[in-house]
C-alpha cells in the first residue's frame, strides 16, 4: 500500500513534470511565432523605408537637374545681355566717335572757308 501510494505520488509528481514542460515547449513556441512576426514586420518597414528613400533620392536627383538646367538657363541669358549691352555700347561709341568726326570736318571745313576768305591776293598776281 506503501508503495502503491509513492507509485501514486510519483506519477502526479511526472504529471506535473510533463504539464510544466509542455507549458514551457508552447510558450517557447508562442515566443518564437511572436519573434518571427516581429522579425517580418521589421524587414516590411526596412523595405519601406528603403523605398521612400530611393524615392527621395530620385525626386531630389531631379530637382537637382531642374536647377542646374535652371542656372544653365540663366547662365545663357546673361550672356545674351551682356553681348547685348556690350553691342549697344559699341554701336553708341560707333556713333559718338561718327558723330566727333563730321563735326571736326565741318570745323574744319568752317576753318578753311575762313581762312579762305581771309587771305589777301599776293601782290604778284593782281
Amino acid at each position: 500500500a506503501v508503495l502503491e501510494q509513492e507509485k501514486e505520488q510519483l506519477q502526479v509528481v511526472l504529471k506535473r513534470l510533463q504539464d510544466d514542460h509542455q507549458q514551457q515547449q508552447e510558450l517557447m513556441l508562442q515566443q518564437q511565432e511572436e519573434w518571427e512576426t516581429l522579425q517580418k514586420r521589421l524587414d516590411v518597414q526596412q523595405q519601406q523605408r528603403q523605398q521612400q528613400d530611393a524615392q527621395k533620392i530620385e525626386e531630389l536627383q531631379q530637382l537637382l537637374q531642374k536647377a542646374e538646367g535652371q542656372i544653365s538657363e540663366l547662365q545663357r541669358q546673361t550672356t545674351l545681355q551682356l553681348e547685348h549691352q556690350q553691342q549697344q555700347q559699341g554701336q553708341e561709341r560707333l556713333a559718338a566717335a561718327t558723330t566727333e568726326r563730321i563735326a571736326a570736318q565741318r570745323r574744319a571745313d568752317a576753318m578753311a572757308a575762313a581762312a579762305a576768305a581771309t587771305v589777301v591776293p599776293h601782290p604778284a598776281a593782281g
